[in-house]
């Protein structure tokens, strides 16, 4: 009943070390040790985490992808080279009257004439030429359009980015938690332990000098033996949320820890009270800035399409060199142009697109209004379950100090032998009980915070 109790959440198997080497093995933990606050922790987490990493990665593939985008409107400069050889050079034949003398008397002249041919080559056999081309877009309105949801596509990343952050904090801030949970339940398990062995070693003593009977006895063992089940159980769930944490954090398995933060420091009346009257600002939250940047990126969609319907005009200077050139070359040098794109027809296509893009921009304005009721009334939710929680705490902590107060008197009254063993395991068994419920209820309390913390974009901890 004590092992079933004190169980709070986990448990595993993990090797325990002997009693003999225990002062041994401390001293030897204590080298290479890391030290940790939560907001450390956190910090840590965030720069280390793998999930967090690639948001960081997400981050850089977006800049490149706005400096990709934008590239495409600035001046374009490409240099081309062509080689080719023509085993048959065209030629063109030019004839060429010639006159011929001939004999004639003075009153006789002959003007007969002798056609002569020439060969002309219209091009070279091998021959290489450079072109040098300068481009320039000069309107587009598909690109403007673009270069705004490149930018967008950067403020979605960074949002991304936030929230893992925001949940990454919440996530080690409750493992955190709990581990300091366990170790403060340790703590006070272990002082029981330590004097329930006392009490025992003192009843075998009397028992075998007979001034306690066998059944006192056995009830005393037995209620030592739940005690030092219990502990056990609480340093194992204690090993296992320190190598989740570890995890979380981004830290090597084998790594060695150690929390800072004492519990108290998380249990502030004052904090718990202003954290209670803390309205919601939906805008804050990060979630619904997650969808107003969904719904500005699926708005460029639109857009996007709308642009298509525009014509498109780019610049271009062309400059070609030719080595090897022919004797006749009707190819100019250097070429400046316009070219003009416009879209006429295209039996429907561009149409549907924009009234699929409309639709879903649609779809985005309808999920924005169901995740503004959804995180409001997760927030109510959240409010009262924090506040639940808290009066919980409050009820359990009281039960805790009296159940305490009553177990410290029957273990005085049993010293001096005006109480009986069997009266010691009913309070002993009450007070474990209520250190269970006392534990678990702060648990609860500060994973209650720790949620409504992240709803309200509030999760860096003291």
């Amino acid at each position: 009943m004590i092992k079933t109790k004190v169980i709070l959440l986990i448990s595993s198997l993990i090797l325990l070390y002997s009693v003999g080497n225990a002062q041994t093995e401390q001293a030897d933990e204590t080298l290479g040790v890391q030290k940790f606050s939560l907001l450390e922790a956190q910090t840590f987490a965030i720069e280390n985490n793998a999930t967090m990493k690639n948001k960081q990665i997400d981050i850089a593939i977006a800049k490149q992808k706005v400096w990709e985008t934008t590239a495409i409107g600035l001046p374009q400069f490409s240099v081309k080279g062509t080689f080719q050889y023509q085993f048959s050079v065209p030629t063109l034949k030019m004839g060429t009257l010639v006159p011929i003398p001939v004999e004639s008397t003075p009153d006789q002249y002959d003007h007969t004439h002798e056609m002569m041919f020439s060969e002309l080559q219209l091009g070279s056999q091998q021959s290489f030429n450079i072109d040098f081309t300068v481009s320039q877009l000069v309107f587009s309105g598909e690109y403007l359009v673009g270069l705004q949801a490149s930018r967008v596509f950067m403020s979605l990343s960074e949002k991304a980015l936030e929230k893992s952050v925001i949940e990454t904090k919440e996530q080690i801030a409750q493992t955190y938690y709990l581990a300091l949970v366990l170790s403060r339940n340790a703590e006070i398990l272990d002082s029981s332990f330590q004097n329930m062995q006392k009490i025992t070693t003192d009843m075998e003593k009397m028992f075998k000098q007979g001034f306690v009977e066998e059944t006192d006895y056995s009830q005393i063992s037995l209620t030592s033996l739940n005690v030092k089940n219990g502990l056990i159980s609480i340093n194992r769930q204690k090993e296992v949320i320190l190598n989740l944490l570890k995890m979380q954090m981004g830290l090597d398995y084998e790594s060695k820890i150690e929390l800072t933060d004492k519990l108290e420091s998380f249990l502030n009346d004052a904090e718990f009270a202003a954290l209670a009257l803390t309205e919601f600002s939906i805008d804050n939250n990060i979630d619904y800035q997650l969808i107003n940047v969904q719904e500005r990126a699926s708005y460029l969609m639109m857009q996007r399409e709308k642009s298509k319907y525009l014509p498109s005009i780019a610049a271009f200077y062309r400059h070609q060199e030719q080595i090897n050139a022919p004797e006749f070359n009707f190819s100019p040098p250097d070429i400046i142009g316009l070219s003009i794109e416009i879209p006429v027809f295209s039996s429907g296509m561009r149409n549907a697109r924009l009234k699929q893009a409309k639709m879903e921009l649609q779809k985005i304005e309808n999920t924005k209004i169901q995740v503004h009721d959804a995180l409001t009334i997760e927030f109510e939710r959240a409010k009262n379950d924090f506040l639940a929680a808290q009066d919980k705490y409050n009820n359990q902590k009281e039960n805790y100090k009296l159940s305490k107060s009553i177990y410290d008197k029957t273990l005085i009254k049993y010293n001096t032998g005006t109480s009986s063993s069997l009266d010691l395991t009913q309070v002993q068994n009450q007070f474990f009980s209520a250190q269970s419920n006392y534990f678990q209820a702060i648990v609860e309390l500060l994973n209650a915070k720790a949620k409504l913390d992240r709803l309200l974009n509030s999760t860096t901890q003291n």
